[in-house]
């Protein structure tokens, strides 16, 4: 109750809960919310997916410290129980990471969305929800699945840095 009082109260004082984040991190936090989000998008947390996300993270991040990955994910978390839309993340990733990076972020949501071996339609709906937020064009939307796709099929991560979104 004490949540919902606050978010109210953040309202009448006139600063909005879907204000992107600014900073360094913001984008960061914002991929690792929308990695967790889909993880869960089935209402089940599959512990293979949540695995896939802290390994993704660490690719497309290249942390420093081993402790930034699990950081990034608590922060991650709060930020996603605090969200109102996708638009929070979304907004965040689309003005600072290039095409290339959008594409990466998408693939990597396939990827943990067939991880379980199925796709919901929840994990579908999510992913189409972000690339549209994300401006990704269609074709390259298309690309990021089959790449997911034919990575499950095939068993493995990409472990090449196709994933670097440096």
């Amino acid at each position: 109750m004490q949540h919902l009082l606050d978010r109210v109260k953040t309202l009448l004082g006139g600063a909005s809960p879907s204000t992107p984040e600014t900073g360094p991190e913001a984008a960061q936090v914002a991929c690792a919310a929308l990695l967790l989000q889909m993880a869960s998008a089935d209402f089940e947390a599959d512990p293979v997916e949540l695995q896939l996300v802290e390994r993704t993270l660490h690719r497309l991040l290249h942390p420093t410290d081993p402790t930034e990955i699990e950081r990034l994910v608590d922060q991650a978390r709060q930020r996603a129980e605090d969200s109102v839309s996708l638009y929070d993340f979304t907004a965040v990733i689309h003005r600072d990471w290039e095409l290339e990076a959008k594409t990466a972020l998408v693939r990597e949501l396939w990827s943990v969305a067939f991880a379980d071996g199925a796709i919901d339609p929840k994990e579908e709906l999510l992913v189409r929800k972000v690339a549209g937020l994300l401006h990704l064009p269609h074709p390259d939307f298309i690309a990021a699945k089959q790449a997911a796709r034919e990575r499950h099929l095939a068993g493995g991560d990409f472990g090449d840095g196709t994933g670097d979104r440096r």
